[in-house]
């Protein structure tokens, strides 16, 4: 859910699994998420972006569009890249969300305080089937992990700890379950050089693309 700013209906980036569930519950008016709370959860709703059109007044037809799409979706793609959660008076919410750039020092100035949590892999994995149940056992979800550097440069000294948590519990998970998938980008890096990255957290414009052409070839096209 991240696509790099790119779409019509782009409202913030989702980078673990309790987000995905809050904005699914969301979604489905499962909860009500307060507007203080919004602004920092999605970030087309936040009131101070910087370098980004605020489209804040085009949010309720995004909502009912991704809504209407959501529902007869046969294939559904979230990204997890963290078990490091940050919440805000019981919600999930944004970690860059809590800072805005100094113009003068041009240092990060902390303007939120967060309740944090990493997720053991237990909790991860019960996640995983709560996110699973709300979405028809039918249809087809696939996970995708963070980059993994011991994988793209074979050396297991560079392993990142919570990153195999991430991939392992979500590999178990799909091992157990039908029509899960986890897919880890790391592959697209190793079958076309490190130039797919602008840094180790990061697709290039060209990984991007190589990354959706992977999914579409080897997950989306199968199941179409």
């Amino acid at each position: 859910m991240d696509c790099n700013f790119i779409g019509n209906n782009f409202m913030g980036k989702l980078h673990d699994i309790e987000q995905h569930i809050q904005f699914i519950k969301y979604l489905k008016h499962e909860i009500t998420i307060p507007e203080k709370i919004l602004s920092l959860f999605l970030t087309t709703y936040w009131k101070h972006i910087i370098n980004y059109k605020n489209d804040s007044h085009r949010n309720s037809y995004k909502l009912k569009d991704i809504k209407d799409k959501f529902e007869i979706s046969d294939i559904y793609i979230f990204k997890i890249c963290s078990i490091k959660t940050y919440c805000k008076e019981g919600f999930f919410v944004q970690e860059e969300l809590c800072k805005l750039k100094n113009n003068k020092t041009g240092e990060y100035d902390i303007v939120e305080k967060y309740d944090t949590k990493i997720l053991s892999r237990e909790e991860l994995l019960l996640k995983l089937y709560e996110l699973r149940n709300l979405i028809h056992s039918s249809k087809t979800i696939v996970f995708q992990t963070h980059f993994r550097p011991n994988i793209i440069y074979n050396d297991d000294n560079k392993r990142i700890q919570n990153r195999e948590i991430i991939f392992d519990t979500i590999d178990i998970f799909c091992k157990n379950n039908i029509n899960v998938f986890v897919y880890d980008p790391s592959i697209i890096v190793k079958l076309y050089g490190t130039t797919m990255l602008i840094d180790d957290l990061h697709f290039s414009k060209e990984g991007y693309a190589k990354n959706f052409e992977y999914i579409y070839n080897n997950y989306i096209h199968n199941q179409c």
